[in-house]
């Protein structure tokens, strides 16, 4: 059995399965979004200082090989005691969502 993600609006309905989600965005990407939602604001708070969402997500997928930065935003979506690594790593994915030019993110890397 897989389990779906439905979608609704006024005037559409899509039926996602998960399973093909972890597919397209790869396993480490998807138990790392919790910890990045959580991070950038969660339900009342759409954004991070003017970070979006998508932004975010964008952000996420580029970095996606980052494995320590994915481990922390793991982490810091499954657990209530945040260890130091996990601060560095979130210290490092604010500055990656900040940064526009490649160059700039490698003196931070």
């Amino acid at each position: 059995m897989d389990i779906i993600f439905e979608l609704i609006t006024s005037k559409k309905r899509k039926v996602v399965p998960i399973k093909s989600v972890v597919n397209s965005l790869g396993l480490s990407l998807c138990e790392a979004l919790l910890g990045a939602y959580i991070f950038t604001g969660c339900d009342y708070t759409g954004r991070f200082n003017k970070i979006t969402k998508s932004r975010a997500l964008k952000t996420l997928r580029l970095f996606a090989d980052d494995e320590a930065m994915m481990r922390g935003l793991k982490l810091f979506g499954g657990g209530e005691e945040i260890a130091h690594d996990v601060i560095d790593c979130l210290s490092l994915f604010t500055v990656k969502l900040y940064i526009k030019r490649q160059d700039d993110l490698n003196r931070y890397s």
